[in-house]
């Protein structure tokens, strides 16, 4: 009964230490009514990270034009890059561990071109181990890497976006 009992006062402790930190959950983003019809403009058409974007701006209610002609906001991804850094190296100076840098550069304007956030840089990184007895299998765990940084990116972008428009 005592166990019960401490154990009941920890968790309401617990309880009352997370609400007193002001933690609140994450909120889907809101975009305002001057950005509620925005087009994605990338530097790299051949990259996905422009339909991650589409997908993400879409889930917040945001309508992507039909047609070029039509106005919109324009969310600008002026630079895109990524590098992939040894970590790590065994006694041969072979690299047994990478990292991989993804950037981008972006800024959002409005309909009558007025800059509504201003050109930012994020920087993510992920590392991973490089097995040179399986040196198929690491060009592919690099590519879910990478497709993992670019879903993470767009996320990271509208998460910029959020913070600068409230």
């Amino acid at each position: 009964m005592k166990r019960q009992s401490i154990v009941r006062a920890l968790g309401i402790a617990g309880l009352l230490m997370l609400v007193g930190c002001g933690f609140q959950l994450r909120q889907e983003l809101k975009l305002p009514a001057s950005l509620q019809t925005i087009r994605v403009e990338i530097v790299d058409p051949y990259t996905s990270i422009d339909s991650y974007l589409e997908q993400a701006l879409q889930r917040a209610g945001a309508t992507l034009p039909a047609t070029a002609e039509m106005p919109a906001a324009k969310l600008r991804v002026s630079s895109l890059s990524q590098a992939r850094n040894p970590l790590s190296v065994d006694a041969a100076g072979r690299a047994q561990e990478y990292e991989l840098v993804y950037s981008a550069e972006f800024s959002v304007v409005d309909a009558q071109d007025r800059e509504v956030v201003p050109k930012q840089r994020i920087d993510l990184r992920r590392d991973y181990l490089f097995d040179t007895a399986r040196a198929l299998g690491n060009r592919a765990e690099e590519d879910l890497v990478l497709a993992e940084l670019q879903r993470d990116m767009a996320d990271a972008i509208l998460r910029r976006i959020d913070v600068a428009l409230r």
